[in-house]
């Protein structure tokens, strides 16, 4: 027989939240910053012999510890020997999968027990302004994403990304008028091809869950790697009798928000964000 080269895997996402945030190394078990709270006063006019204004604020100590993601498999010393490429394609499984884990973790970890801290643990929840409380006709997904849009800014940041599911992005890009003309246009002007809201991009992946998305300035969260995906390889137990070796892959990160920068991030469900926002 002929051996086609290579192996046909299984088809997976890819990978996209460290791209977006403000990613950086750290040699240190625990990452610690200093937060400023409990401010108070603010500077006014003053008139001459007059008292001055004070301001005050309290500083706080915060940290975030380094947790570890890893995937390991058992192979026998035969298979690596006969199949030349098999040692590539176990090494590329393992780190793509650890790599995954670790963009959910980003994300959506919990921060309880060994999760990471993800965006969305700390990411405010859509409120909509006043004015367009059951007020927009025909409201739509799109509606609701400008209305995040300017929710992150009234809180005096900018939105860099909005991520998406790519079953809304398609069903947003396809909505249409009562006469059949689309409310969205359907052919984007810029090179890239990427659909835009007030010209922030939208990144579709399916780590984000559909019916649900994110809006933020991704600069405000931030990962701090401290062991990069590595390979390791070695004998577990009775590995060397039975002729085995176990490959391993790991990486050890953090992941946080600072307290001051939670209203950078916006997040909801269209659906139940429509029906605060469409008109009776």
């Amino acid at each position: 027989s002929t051996l086609e080269g290579g192996i046909n895997t299984i088809a997976r996402r890819m990978p996209f939240m460290r791209q977006l945030v403000n990613s950086a190394g750290t040699s240190s078990k625990y990452v610690v910053w200093i937060e400023q709270s409990n401010a108070q006063g603010t500077a006014d006019m003053t008139g001459e012999g007059e008292l001055k204004n004070q301001v005050s604020f309290d500083l706080v100590e915060k940290s975030c510890e380094v947790k570890k993601v890893t995937a390991f498999i058992k192979v026998s010393k035969e298979m690596i020997a006969d199949i030349p490429f098999m040692q590539g394609e176990i090494n590329a499984e393992l780190m793509q999968l650890v790599e995954l884990k670790l963009d959910e973790q980003i994300l959506s970890g919990s921060g309880l027990g060994n999760n990471l801290t993800g965006v969305l643990t700390n990411a405010t929840a859509f409120a909509a302004p006043t004015f367009a409380v059951a007020s927009i006709q025909d409201a739509n997904n799109s509606d609701v994403l400008r209305l995040a849009i300017s929710q992150v800014a009234a809180g005096n940041f900018s939105a860099n990304y909005i991520l998406m599911n790519p079953i809304d992005v398609a069903a947003m890009e396809l909505t249409k008028t009562s006469d059949g003309a689309y409310t969205y246009p359907m052919f984007v002007p810029q090179m890239d091809g990427i659909t835009r809201v007030k010209n922030i991009p939208i990144i579709e992946n399916n780590g984000v869950a559909e019916g649900d998305y994110l809006v933020g300035d991704f600069t405000k969260d931030n990962l701090r790697m401290r062991e990069e995906m590595n390979v390791q390889v070695g004998y577990v137990n009775d590995d060397f009798t039975k002729n085995l070796i176990t490959v391993l892959v790991e990486a050890r990160a953090c992941n946080f928000v600072k307290s001051n920068d939670y209203g950078a991030f916006v997040k909801g469900n269209f659906a139940t964000d429509i029906a605060v926002i469409d008109a009776p």
